[in-house]
C-alpha cells in the first residue's frame, strides 16, 4: 500500500487512530510525559543515594562500610553521579578525616573510584556539603561499593557520607 505524505503541519480536531505509530528520535521529552503516567520502572533511569553516618556528638571513627551491590550481572548498568560529605564538628588543629569510595569488580580487590580521596580538615566548614570528583563513574553488574573513613585525631564529630547512583533501565 502506498504511503501518503503531508508536507505541512496537520491538525486533527477529533481522535487519530493508527495500527502502529513510529515516533522520531527525540520527539518525546520530559515535558511530554504527564504526571502519574505509570511508566514501568524497567524503562526509566533511577537516581538514589546510599549513605553512611556517624552520630553527632560522638567522635568520627575509622570505618569501612559496604554500601551497594550492582544488579544485574553483566553490562554497565549504573553510574556514580556524585559523592557528598558533611561533618557536624570539623577536625581541629592537625586532625583530619579522609573519605574514599572504592569499587570491587568481579570479586577483585577494592580500588578507589575518586580522583583523590576527600580530606576534611580544620578549614572544612561545619554542616556544609563537600564533594569529591569521581574519576571512574561506570559500574558493572555485580560490582560492590564501599565507603572508607580514616581518621587522624579525635576532634571531628558527626559525619554523613552519601554516594549518588543512577541505574539505567534494564
Amino acid at each position: 500500500m502506498a504511503q501518503s505524505y503531508v508536507s505541512s503541519d496537520l491538525f486533527v480536531q477529533g481522535s487519530l487512530s493508527a495500527k502502529q505509530t513510529v515516533l522520531s528520535a527525540g520527539c518525546v521529552n520530559d515535558a511530554a510525559v504527564v504526571a502519574g503516567a505509570g511508566i514501568e520502572a524497567t524503562k526509566v533511569v533511577h537516581q538514589f543515594a546510599k549513605s553512611v553516618d556517624q552520630k553527632p556528638g560522638t567522635a568520627v571513627v575509622a570505618a569501612t562500610d559496604l554500601v551497594h551491590q550492582v544488579f544485574p550481572a553483566g553490562t554497565t548498568v549504573s553510574v556514580i553521579a556524585g559523592l557528598l560529605v558533611s561533618v557536624v564538628t570539623p577536625p581541629t588543629g592537625t586532625d583530619t578525616v579522609t573519605i574514599d569510595l572504592k569499587r570491587s569488580t568481579g570479586g577483585g580487590a577494592f580500588a578507589s573510584v575518586l580522583s583523590a580521596a576527600l580530606v576534611l580538615s580544620s578549614s572544612t566548614p561545619a554542616l556544609t556539603p563537600q564533594s569529591a570528583s569521581v574519576a571512574s563513574p561506570d559500574l558493572n553488574g555485580s560490582d560492590l561499593l564501599e565507603i572508607v573513613v580514616t581518621v587522624s585525631g579525635a576532634s571531628a564529630e558527626g559525619l554523613i557520607v552519601e554516594v549518588f547512583l543512577r541505574e539505567n533501565p534494564q
